[in-house]
């Protein structure tokens, strides 16, 4: 149902995040040849059985995927936003696995500028998949 319902959005699978020596990794499902900017993604969380149970996360990347995977894996150390992320998937992992979903956000004229929508895209994600922990995350 989460994955159809996805795959209706033009999502695909991307990467899966791992726990290995202790840190949180992302494993690239294909390495990111694409060097376009603008993405949204989501995180979700498969039990280990294979069925996708909830989508705890949704984000953008206005630059790269792997740089926004960066960006996480390093927030992931930290006390603030990234280190409350992190808490929370190491459950998760625990009895299934956390992968990321991720489409390429579309463009807009405007102004003459070709820019992406992936802030607006995100905003309308927000309430079409209702993932449960954007709204726990301590504010910026």
């Amino acid at each position: 149902m989460i994955e159809a319902e996805l795959q209706s959005l033009d999502f695909s699978l991307w990467a899966k995040i791992q726990l290995k020596h202790d840190r949180l990794r992302f494993d690239y499902k294909a390495r990111p040849a694409d060097r376009r900017e603008g993405f949204v993604y989501a995180w979700v969380w498969t039990t280990s059985d294979g069925q996708a149970k909830e989508i705890c996360y949704v984000g953008k990347a206005g630059g790269t995927l792997a740089a926004r995977a960066g960006q996480h894996r390093e927030g992931f150390k930290g006390n603030g936003r990234g280190g409350a992320l992190a808490a929370s998937i190491r459950p998760c992992l625990a009895d299934g696995e956390m992968w990321v979903w991720a489409r390429h956000s579309a463009e807009q004229e405007i102004f003459g500028q070709r820019v992406s929508l992936c802030a607006s895209e995100e905003l309308a994600l927000f309430g079409r998949l209702k993932p449960s922990w954007n709204k726990l995350l301590p504010k910026r």
